[in-house]
């Protein structure tokens, strides 16, 4: 599981990035969106598998807040659907609706440990639900109707 890690404060920054890694996760971490690959105006993610998995941002950074690197991604129709947003300040009523319509996972700081790993296992069970429900088919076999066998 790849996680990007977006977070000013390099202590709260180091913290974040050894629970994803205690987790088994391969992290990617940055202090501002300007530095991340993702920030760039095409996506890389189409161009070789960049793509993270997870993406844990701040919501209150110096120059891009993680509203709008989320907004961003969205617009450049990002791969990644596991996005959450921390922050430490009290967010105004458009913030939460915001962040409310857009499905995104939530943490005010600080938080337990316990809230980002229960986000975690909630991911990776996701992906592992995802992972069994497809299978490949031979482009050449048609596929059956339920409860008809086809004759090989």
């Amino acid at each position: 599981m790849k996680v990007l890690i977006l977070e000013d404060d390099v202590q709260v920054l180091s913290l974040l990035k050894l629970a994803f890694q205690r987790r088994g996760c391969e992290v990617v971490a940055y202090t501002q969106p300007e530095s991340c690959p993702l920030n760039a105006p095409m996506c890389p993610c189409s161009m070789h598998p960049a793509c993270p998995d997870m993406i844990l941002s701040d919501l209150d950074m110096p120059v891009t807040t993680g509203l709008e690197f989320m907004d961003r991604l969205t617009e450049k129709k990002c791969r990644c659907k596991n996005f959450a947003l921390m922050t430490g300040k009290s967010l105004d009523r458009e913030e939460i609706q915001r962040i409310e319509q857009s499905g995104t996972i939530f943490f005010f700081k600080p938080f337990e440990l316990a809230q980002v790993y229960a986000w975690i296992n909630n991911v990776k069970n996701k992906s592992r639900a995802t992972e069994q429900i497809e299978i490949p088919l031979p482009s050449s076999q048609p596929v059956a109707e339920p409860g008809t066998i086809q004759a090989a």
